[in-house]
């Protein structure tokens, strides 16, 4: 998939475009079904459009409270400087936060003072008492784009492994249920499920990782082919034969590959 080893087209340098070739129309016409998928952009493009809820969402302060928790958590674990509106919203959350756990908020973002352990706990601790609800918010309560800081938080929370999976995979199944959720964003969590499972010494579950053996390209330990064709088709993602294909055809194990 698209972002089996990087955050996605749009943040993938230009750097890694120039460095790695992309699939010619010669390549798609030798997968199956390639022409077509190939041709199919705008497309799946305007069927994503077309599953974006027309409604707003139901909470829209739940998802302001998400977008703020995950940048607060984004900078705890060091991932470089935000912008100066992420940095006033991130001010607001941490106030909030501190104020609901009884301690004091302490430096503020804008400051440029580094967050303190305290708080970036402080705020992990609230991101996960919202992420572990039972359902966990979906677009129809948070909507699209509270959806995406959503799994930004669940991303980036990740100190411990085993509990970022199972937040990872019931993110994936309660965003199934409804429809709407970018397909960037299923690819990203679709990744990041795999390659957990692979570091803990499970089967990959949707086919996103591969490596190169004895000078070729294959899927790593895959739990069932069958079921991560269908979770691809239900998120409108290329089949995973085709992406196998692509792979094989170029020698691209692990960079970059333009599958949304």
């Amino acid at each position: 998939m698209a972002l089996a080893v990087g955050p996605g087209f749009a943040e993938a340098s230009a750097t890694q475009l120039d460095m790695q070739p992309l699939p010619s129309d010669e390549d798609y016409r030798a997968c199956p079904g390639g022409q077509a998928w190939q041709r199919g952009y705008w497309t799946r493009v305007d069927r994503e459009a077309l599953r974006r809820p027309l409604s707003p969402p139901r909470d829209p302060a739940l998802s302001r409270t998400v977008a703020r928790l995950a940048y607060l958590i984004r900078q705890g674990y060091g991932q470089g400087p935000v912008s100066t509106q992420a940095q006033a919203a991130a001010a607001d959350a941490m106030a909030a936060a501190a104020a609901a756990a009884g301690i004091e908020a302490g430096p503020q973002p804008g400051a440029r003072r580094p967050l303190s352990a305290q708080q970036a706990q402080v705020a992990a601790r609230q991101f996960r008492t919202i992420a572990q609800r039972r359902p966990m918010p979906d677009v129809a309560e948070i909507g699209v784009d509270g959806v995406a800081a959503l799994w930004r938080g669940i991303q980036y929370d990740s100190g411990d492994p085993a509990r970022q999976l199972r937040l990872a995979e019931s993110f994936l199944e309660t965003q199934r249920r409804t429809p709407g959720m970018s397909r960037q964003v299923a690819s990203m969590a679709m990744a990041k499920v795999d390659g957990l499972r692979l570091d803990a010494g499970r089967p990959q579950r949707f086919g996103t990782r591969f490596e190169t053996v004895e000078g070729k390209v294959a899927a790593r330990p895959l739990e069932s082919e069958r079921a991560a064709e269908a979770a691809r088709r239900e998120f409108d993602l290329m089949p995973f034969a085709m992406e196998a294909c692509l792979r094989k055809r170029l020698g691209n194990a692990e960079d970059f590959l333009p599958t949304l």
